[in-house]
């Protein structure tokens, strides 16, 4: 019955995929590694997740629009990598986050104006180091967003 899962050992390679069959997982900290490729989709199946840290790796690609199925995450870390693409609008499902870190990737587009429903009035918000243009959405009220 694991369910904190902790590897910052200087791994490489994928995330492996076999971690989507670790459903009662409700902390994985992959941080601090030097994984490569995408963010599997599959990471949308642990549903009972509420820190997810893959920050301080050489991860490409987009932000999976099923990281948006974690509702009971309170911290999504994924700062320090090359990720690219737009902000997924899926991730305003995130309604419990405390803190959302995407600092120093390549991200690219606008703060999706869904994404801002939070219910923590003290939500942190970390965008800086991106290339997002427009607005920040007047739906974030009261979060700390710093860009």
């Amino acid at each position: 019955k694991l369910q904190n899962l902790q590897f910052s050992m200087g791994l490489s390679g994928p995330i492996p995929d076999f971690l989507s069959r670790l459903k009662r997982l409700t902390s994985l900290d992959l941080s601090t590694n030097s994984f490569t490729g995408s963010i599997p989709p599959t990471l949308g199946q642990l549903t009972s997740l509420t820190y997810l840290d893959l920050s301080k790796n050489k991860l490409t690609g987009s932000i999976p629009e099923s990281l948006g199925r974690l509702t009971r995450l309170d911290q999504l870390l994924l700062y320090i990598n090359r990720l690219t693409g737009p902000i997924p609008a899926s991730l305003s499902h995130l309604t419990n986050a405390s803190k959302i870190d995407f600092r120093v990737n390549r991200l690219t587009g606008s703060i999706p104006a869904s994404f801002g429903s939070f219910n923590n009035p003290n939500m942190l918000l970390f965008l800086a180091g991106n290339q997002l243009s427009g607005p920040v959405p007047s739906s974030l009220g009261q979060a700390k967003v710093n860009l």
